[in-house]
């Protein structure tokens, strides 16, 4: 998986408690169009129920006559069995449907899913994600999913103390300007007998993290786009190979901080848990991590004060932009029962209204339009993490994009093994190439 359940829902069991009253039932008579009350059957991942209550309890508010009912989906069945249920006459009306699986290619390639072309419209979302993120999101131009919930990655956290102490000057700008910057960091902490920058790889996802942040610094726009969107149809050129040197050259960066030690002695066989550990014990001066953090670190009793960076661009003359995951997403199954409410759900999820309550069950919006007002609760270093996506823009990861089997499932592990002195960069996108070729023919697994 690609962001854990435990970072993304730090802050859900509060709100959790206060919203659980309000999801199942609602009233009956007639819903709030002046039609006969209508009831929608809602999937909720497990650990998102807040998430999801707070959404429903929004839509209620404008549509108090329809009903909502849940069922819940594990994390590994979203991921796999769950397409058997969302193509069965018992399918859902709203689905879970993460894009960066099978799941989501199989369903979009049998024309399993709802075009939601009017919901964007109505709810404005090609503004409202910005055109990087809404062009990943739709399939051949059509979206079939709403991206209902945003996290940002590939943050560089590091104790302000230690660096003072080391003599490492701030990053300008919130940027590591280059690897021999960051290597020089690295250098400087050992020194004062600190580790460098703390990784987990153990949760076998941030490893290949990485290629996120390095790949849009290698690639021209079309070259990124391609790599983003290639997988989609046999009927899509492909002008950007794994073979090429923007996607080896992202994973032999990868294998450079490797070699040279950035990261933390005995770091392959740590989890991300180990990982924040290591920087709140204060034992490593750096970690790598998410939008989520500030909240795991002030659970864990963290008590010094920390900044925070981007990782160093490949091409100097680019600069380094936050990193988007905006996989968890909502589609309408082609069997769904009741499609129109269904949509005007979807509609109220990614209202402002809607949004906005993503914060307080600890996730961001995936839109543009919740008021600043909303994100005064959360910790500094996220408010000025949002500052800079707003005025630097940010990148839909590779790996929170194509499915899984393509992407970081296959890929993570062979990073793993490249870091550990096996194999090359130069093969993987070799094995990256050749499964591309199954996911386009729609014979993927």
């Amino acid at each position: 998986m690609h962001i854990t359940t435990k970072r993304r829902t730090l802050l859900a069991a509060a709100a959790l408690a206060s919203a659980t009253a309000l999801v199942l039932t609602g009233c009956s008579g007639s819903s709030s169009n002046g039609t006969a009350s209508k009831s929608i059957t809602v999937q909720v991942q497990t650990g998102q129920e807040a998430e999801v209550a707070a959404f429903i309890k929004v839509f209620k508010k404008q549509h108090p006559g329809d009903t909502v009912k849940t069922v819940s989906v594990s994390q590994t069945a979203k991921t796999g069995s769950n397409l058997q249920v969302l193509t069965s006459s018992n399918a859902p009306d709203v689905a879970i449907v993460p894009t960066n699986t099978q799941v989501f290619s199989r369903l979009t390639q049998g024309k399993q899913l709802l075009s939601l072309s009017d919901v964007w419209k109505k709810a404005d979302l090609q503004k409202l994600y910005g055109n990087s993120l809404a062009n990943s999101l739709k399939t051949n131009g059509t979206p079939y999913v709403v991206s209902i919930d945003s996290t940002i990655y590939n943050i560089v956290y590091y104790n302000k103390a230690l660096f003072k102490k080391a003599g490492i000057a701030t990053p300008t700008d919130h940027r590591i300007a280059s690897l021999s910057d960051l290597e020089s960091m690295v250098t400087k902490l050992k020194g004062i007998g600190k580790q460098g920058l703390s990784i987990g790889p153990g949760d076998n996802f941030q490893s290949s993290w990485m290629i996120d942040a390095f790949l849009p610094t290698a690639s021209s726009t079309s070259q990124l786009q391609n790599y983003l969107t290639n997988w989609e149809s046999s009927k899509t050129k492909i002008t950007a190979k794994y073979t090429d040197a923007p996607f080896v050259d992202s994973i032999s960066r990868i294998q450079a901080m490797g070699k040279a030690g950035v990261f933390q002695t005995g770091y392959l066989g740590q989890t991300v848990p180990q990982s924040e550990s290591n920087f709140v014990q204060q034992s490593a001066g750096m970690v790598l991590d998410g939008s989520y953090s500030p909240a795991t670190f002030k659970k864990d009793g963290i008590n010094f004060d920390y900044d925070w960076a981007l990782l160093p661009p490949i091409d100097s003359s680019k600069k380094t932009q936050v990193s988007l995951y905006n996989g968890d997403a909502y589609a309408i199954p082609a069997r769904a029962k009741n499609p129109t409410v269904a949509k005007q759900f979807l509609e109220s999820v990614m209202s402002a209204e809607g949004q906005t309550t993503t914060i307080a069950s600890g996730s961001l919006p995936a839109t543009n339009n919740v008021p600043k007002s909303a994100f005064s609760g959360t910790a500094v270093q996220v408010q000025e993490i949002l500052a800079d996506e707003a005025k630097n823009g940010g990148q839909p990861g590779w790996t929170s994009v194509v499915p899984g089997g393509l992407g970081q499932q296959l890929v993570d592990p062979k990073i793993q093994e490249l870091l550990n002195g096996n194999g090359s960069a130069q093969a993987i996108g070799q094995a990256v190439d050749s499964e591309l070729q199954t996911v386009r023919s729609g014979n993927a697994n």
